[in-house]
């Protein structure tokens, strides 16, 4: 009898955890599955009595060749072989190999030079691996028609299908029951702090807002380790300037559901996603979102406010008309206004300088000297 083998020997976390949770829980009852899986996400997935048929593989180089030599081993004709971490199979494999890309850094939708290090040079090899290896897959999945395209684009897979099929937990996703005046912040940004989500900006924006008069509370996830350099700058930023911003650290997925009632909006202003599961789930919640206007949000929510990503004052902006506090356009004056101001603050300017006797003859001096 086929089986289908979840192969994810790189998912350890995040949105990627999340959805490998869900398709592991759909399969949870069947006898015929089997998953190779990566062992960070070992103690989420066991908790959640999803551990069964797996086999956990180590972060390194060494647990990946090992992965991709037991993919080899267990996989048989017609076995149904979901690569669920972006990537094809590095040895030739038997079976039907659909490769599930969630990944936008693997498609060109997030800047190359968005990353630093050894990140940088992961994706580069990443890519390299993705397209060499392109001809193992004989289907792709992905969830929006932006990713679809960003595909296509990148790779061309030489005509290999590319369906999309977004998924994600069964709804209800959020019991929103929280009465309004219970909230304890004003917006919540749900994302790890990869250079692509847009922290640094929305933190500008946040400074804007308080030079505006403007205090608005924001509850932010970064990871206590993997983001502890932009959690140092938060604190820093905090403790210089009268912002209200919290650090809620890495949360459970359930955890992050309540969130979603303690707070009166989502924002997110990262501006690449394959998907962006935090704005599904506040879209399903009925929480309002504003976000950037760009494909991969409508793609799946329509937006209470967008703006642009790269401005942090069009950030501020949004947030201010969602608070009910728009910050009115500049006031176009004619010509003549424009000399009038000039020659107001000329006078002005003119009035605040101290002019002594000795400036005054020396005034007249120079008169005296430029007379032809």
């Amino acid at each position: 009898m086929a089986s289908t083998i979840i192969f994810a020997p790189n998912v350890g976390g995040g949105g990627g955890l999340t959805l490998l949770m869900a398709l592991l829980a759909a399969t949870q009852h069947r006898d015929d599955v089997v998953a190779i899986l990566d062992i960070r996400g070992q103690a989420a997935i066991e908790r959640a009595g999803l551990g069964s048929s797996v086999h956990w593989v180590r972060s390194n180089v060494t647990g990946r060749l090992w992965a991709e030599q037991q993919l080899q081993r267990l996989a048989v004709d017609d076995d149904l072989v979901v690569c669920f971490h972006n990537l094809p199979p590095l040895l030739p494999v038997r079976g039907n190999v659909t490769c599930f890309m969630q990944n936008a850094n693997l498609v060109g939708l997030i800047p190359a030079a968005s990353n630093r290090g050894w990140i940088r040079l992961r994706y580069v090899a990443e890519r390299f691996l993705a397209r060499h290896f392109r001809h193992r897959i004989h289907r792709y999945i992905v969830q929006t028609p932006t990713m679809a395209a960003a595909l296509k684009s990148t790779y061309q897979p030489m005509g290999t299908p590319i369906d999309i099929v977004p998924f994600t937990a069964e709804p209800p996703y959020v019991d929103n029951s929280t009465p309004t005046g219970a909230r304890r912040w004003d917006f919540l940004y749900v994302s790890d702090g990869s250079a692509h989500k847009n922290h640094h900006r929305l933190f500008a924006a946040w400074e804007i807002l308080a030079e505006q008069g403007h205090f608005p509370t924001l509850a932010v996830t970064l990871h206590p380790e993997r983001d502890a350099a932009l959690g140092a700058e938060l604190v820093a930023f905090t403790a210089r300037l009268p912002v209200r911003i919290e650090n809620l650290g890495q949360m459970p997925h359930a955890d992050i559901l309540a969130a979603y009632r303690a707070a009166s909006a989502l924002i997110f202003p990262s501006y690449a996603e394959s998907f962006g599961l935090p704005l599904i789930e506040a879209a399903a919640a009925g929480l309002p979102i504003l976000a950037p206007e760009l494909d991969y949000v409508r793609d799946v929510c329509s937006p209470a406010e967008s703006f642009d990503p790269m401005s942090p004052r069009s950030i501020a902006r949004a947030v201010r008309r969602f608070l009910d506090a728009p910050e009115p356009p500049i006031s176009v004056q004619s010509a003549e206004a424009f000399l009038d101001h000039l020659r107001f603050v000329t006078n002005e300017a003119d009035k605040r300088l101290a002019i002594t006797p000795a400036m005054v003859q020396g005034r007249r001096l120079n008169d005296i000297r430029q007379k032809p």
